[in-house]
């Protein structure tokens, strides 16, 4: 949650003001790594704040740059995986950059269905350079077959955001709901409802691999920022 009086600038470019050292500690104040890049958030009032709407005794430099982040939701399945890109910015909406499902034949060995979904989602995060990755862990299902099945796909998409260095964290369907509905029991319609909204869609995001990826995708943009800041208070 950003402050209300923060007026987010369409620009981005790496900043150059002499004491950014003195921020450290604030929301991006350090130079982040691969996968971000630096979007400018002018605050109108004389202080500036950094999270949940909070305002530190402190005065920026002469401009406040903070940290725009570009994350893949997956919703994993070997029949269907779906996928989401969205960019995250400071004081903003999520903005979704683009979605897809990833298919493989029921007729297939398992071997190549898994190296299918390997090669092809490994293209679609060389298409999108996210820096991040969002990913259900997986759940309890009676039928085993399906659950191994999850799993088997859920392993190969991990092993690809390893090898192109995309971090990824797992979150639980039950945060995803609350994140986005604030009930941890919220149903498909209203989750589907709740993502429209926070993405501003025309329509109901569909299938429902797409719109799973896209609640993902939304739930790491809100949670990360506050897991990074409550870290750089612990140092």
């Amino acid at each position: 949650m950003t402050c209300r009086r923060c007026i987010p600038i369409s620009i981005s470019r790496t900043p150059s003001f002499p004491n950014w050292s003195s921020c450290k500690g604030i929301n991006g104040a350090q130079k982040p790594a691969g996968g971000y890049s630096w979007n400018g958030v002018r605050h109108s009032g004389r202080q500036f704040c950094a999270v949940a709407d909070r305002t530190p005794d402190l005065q920026p430099p002469a401009g406040l740059w903070m940290i725009s982040m570009k994350i893949i939701g997956i919703d994993p399945g070997l029949d269907r995986t779906g996928w989401a890109v969205l960019e995250s910015v400071p004081a903003a909406a999520p903005r979704l950059l683009a979605s897809g499902l990833i298919h493989t034949a029921k007729g297939l060995a398992l071997e190549k269905r898994l190296a299918e979904i390997f090669d092809a989602f490994s293209a679609v995060i060389r298409d999108h350079a996210p820096g991040e990755a969002a990913i259900e862990e997986v759940f309890f299902s009676k039928r085993a077959d399906t659950q191994a099945n999850t799993t088997h796909a859920r392993g190969v998409i991990l092993l690809a955001c390893e090898k192109l260095s995309v971090k990824i964290t797992s979150y639980n369907p039950k945060t995803i709901k609350k994140t986005l509905s604030g009930s941890g029991s919220a149903q498909k319609p209203q989750m589907q409802r709740m993502v429209q909204l926070t993405l501003d869609l025309k329509e109901i995001p569909r299938p429902d691999d797409i719109a799973d990826a896209m609640a993902a995708a939304i739930c790491h943009a809100r949670v990360a920022p506050f897991k990074a800041a409550l870290a750089r208070a612990a140092r």
